[in-house]
């Protein structure tokens, strides 16, 4: 358990800080201390629970909040497919607990840890864990402070999370096909969102990014040794 603990320590600072930023954003925008609370424990996942308070303040139909938090969470899709291999011998109960509580950051570590090492159940669990505990928690206190803070954009917190993502991301480019996948995600995220696909240009970058590696990776193989 100590091990899954140190194993998430580097994200657990950014998920202080984004879930107290998602708990006085919640409250600004009306929702109830219990429902921004029970988001968390519940729905977990901070890109969609930020984009869904965000479509509240705007007053947007429930159904279309919901339709939102699908297309986004779809990605986890992809994600779940890159760890099926590592998870295979896992009885089918936990395996559906370690997919309910995987997240973008804990599926980087994770899929960099143990593909070079065998994945160790207790270690994982404590991982998905603890970041939700935590997650939880950072919410809580942003609930608490969420009366008394009217800008939190002042803070910077929401650099945080991409800065996350890229120190964790970074280090598991080791190959031609990673970084020619790395390069055309991020180019087709910006010329989607530049198109106005708003949250669709995560799934249509992604896919983008998929194809461009099995293409790459096919080319690769045809090529003389």
């Amino acid at each position: 358990m100590i091990a899954g603990t140190l194993v998430t320590a580097p994200v657990l600072m950014v998920y202080t800080a984004m879930g107290i930023a998602f708990g006085v954003l919640s409250i600004q925008a009306g929702l109830s201390a219990v429902n921004t609370v029970a988001m968390s424990l519940f729905v977990y996942a901070g890109t969609a629970q930020l984009a869904g308070i965000q479509l509240l303040a705007m007053g947007v139909p429930p159904l279309s909040i919901v339709i939102t938090t699908i297309v986004i969470n779809s990605r986890f899709l992809v994600m779940a497919s890159a760890l099926a291999p590592l998870v295979a011998r896992f009885p089918a109960w936990q395996r559906f607990l370690y997919g309910l509580e995987i997240t973008d950051a804990t599926f980087a570590l994770h899929i960099g840890r143990y593909g070079r090492l065998p994945m160790r159940k207790i270690e994982a669990f404590t991982t998905n864990i603890v970041g939700h505990i935590v997650w939880v928690g950072a919410t809580v206190a942003g609930v608490v402070i969420g009366e008394k803070v009217t800008d939190v954009e002042r803070f910077g917190l929401d650099f945080g999370m991409p800065a996350m993502f890229i120190a964790i991301l970074v280090p598991l480019i080791r190959s031609r096909v990673h970084v020619i996948v790395a390069m055309a995600g991020g180019a087709a995220l910006l010329f989607y969102r530049y198109l106005g696909f708003s949250y669709w240009a995560i799934l249509a970058a992604t896919a983008t990014a998929v194809l461009a590696g099995i293409a790459t990776e096919q080319w690769t193989r045809r090529q003389p040794s």
